[in-house]
């Protein structure tokens, strides 16, 4: 586990809660654009409102079958980065999801209008992702399941470990018969890299204290 100085800790703590915040508010805006979204919460959603489930408690669920993997496995990865992603990011779409309904916002119905929201909440997914990442306190236990798997198969390709475990994912919410897989699926598994990466260079220059405290870690 890495250690910090209390001063670099709330930062990355503070980091880690606004970037899970961001997170969920793209996923929320991409399930209103309804062109898919991305496979995990995908799954977490169809799966959920098949058998009835509130959808934040399926997904805390899900996680923990993940978690016991990352216990076992992957130990290093767990900090409180870990818990904060397990249970804010549902969250945080489940209270965007509903404040757009309760305040009667506007949903867009034309396809034009779909795929720029589409188009938005990707960048904002991908923000939140890099200051997820930057904050640098664990890995989620859906997230660290590839990694952990690469680590005990050092010859199979992360990219492919990641692939897999999406289109499982994928299958979960084909077995529904849900309509959350579209477009946004697909850019969401396989395009958010390059954002992500633009994102994480303006973050390091505009609060270097980020870069440093992860230099500085035990």
């Amino acid at each position: 586990m890495k250690k910090y100085d209390r001063k670099t800790l709330i930062l990355h703590i503070l980091a880690c809660i606004l970037g899970n915040v961001i997170i969920g508010l793209g996923v929320a805006m991409s399930k209103v654009a309804d062109l898919g979204i991305d496979p995990f919460n995908g799954m977490c959603m169809s799966v959920s409102a098949f058998f009835n489930i509130d959808y934040r408690i399926y997904t805390w669920t899900f996680n923990l079958l993940c978690f016991t993997f990352e216990i076992i496995w992957g130990r290093k990865y767990i900090h409180i980065g870990t818990f904060i992603n397990w249970f804010l990011v549902s969250y945080a779409v489940q209270f965007f999801l509903d404040t757009h309904e309760s305040l009667a916002l506007p949903t867009p119905q034309t396809l034009p209008m779909r795929v720029l929201l589409l188009l938005v909440a990707l960048p904002v997914i991908s923000l939140g992702l890099a200051i997820y990442q930057e904050a640098d306190l664990g890995i989620a236990p859906y997230d660290v399941i590839p990694i952990m798997f690469c680590e005990r198969h050092p010859k199979f390709p992360y990219f492919w470990a990641r692939i897999i475990l999406d289109s499982s994912a994928v299958i979960g919410i084909l077995a529904t018969g849900s309509s959350l897989i579209g477009i946004g699926t697909l850019l969401t598994a396989l395009g958010l890299g390059p954002i992500i990466n633009m994102f994480s260079v303006i973050l390091e220059k505009i609060f270097p204290s980020l870069k440093e405290g992860k230099a500085k870690k035990a």
